[in-house]
């Protein structure tokens, strides 16, 4: 016979998992913060958003970031259109505000093209994301980046099935100069602590060509609504 929750478990469950990763939070941060004082080569990002599922197979998104070790801000406008079980295409507009200590605030306008492919093994979720990135520059060369990510998803069972893992593989190509650009490879967690919040922790390391190696901090919540049905 299956043992179904009681009211009072649905009602503590996402209380406790929502202090547990207040505590994550707070942890991450102060290392953060601790850390980059002695090496620069760590960062981190905060970025709250929103979805609205306006239809099955249609998505909106918008999320602000802010990462204060890069001197960056960014609004990122994203619409995820479902085009069969398999296919979603994923056009998006970036905007990047960048102010560096010394020297003048330096934005830039930015489109993608993105079409996401996304299959099944058993009950992990394979994702092949494949993006153009056009980026419009003001003071200096226009940039035009090949984007390909290769992720996995794991949804853990039982209790915790609004909870997911992943790790993905992200490189980045320089369509300019015909050349690769960068390479990022991460780990993280994502729950659905609350019916209409999402939140999100992971971690990134990123290899660059001309930067070298950079160690990357992901924070984002996300406000999740969708449309009333009729």
């Amino acid at each position: 016979m299956r043992n179904y929750p009681t009211v009072t478990t649905q009602i503590l469950y996402p209380k406790y998992l929502l202090k547990a990763y207040l505590l994550l939070f707070l942890t991450l941060y102060s290392s953060i913060c601790i850390y980059s004082q002695q090496q620069p080569t760590t960062t981190a990002w905060v970025i709250p958003g929103i979805t609205y599922q306006h239809a099955e197979r249609l998505k909106l998104s918008a999320q602000y970031a802010l990462s204060t070790h890069q001197h960056t801000h960014l609004l990122y406008l994203q619409s995820y259109i479902g085009i069969s079980k398999y296919v979603i295409l994923n056009p998006a507009y970036l905007y990047i505000n960048y102010h560096p200590p010394a020297g003048p605030v330096i934005p830039e306008h930015s489109f993608m093209t993105g079409c996401l492919l996304t299959t099944k093994l058993n009950r992990i979720i394979l994702e092949d994301r494949n993006v153009i990135w056009n980026r419009f520059r003001q003071h200096a060369a226009d940039m035009h980046i090949y984007r390909n990510r290769l992720r996995l998803t794991w949804p853990l069972p039982g209790k915790l099935q609004q909870t997911r893992i992943y790790s993905f593989d992200e490189t980045w190509i320089l369509i300019n100069e015909k050349r690769w650009m960068r390479n990022r490879i991460a780990a993280g967690v994502s729950s659905d602590v609350l019916p209409w919040f999402n939140l999100d922790m992971s971690y990134a390391y990123e290899q660059d060509k001309v930067n070298g190696g950079l160690n990357i901090f992901f924070i984002m919540g996300t406000i999740q609504l969708s449309r009333k049905q009729r």
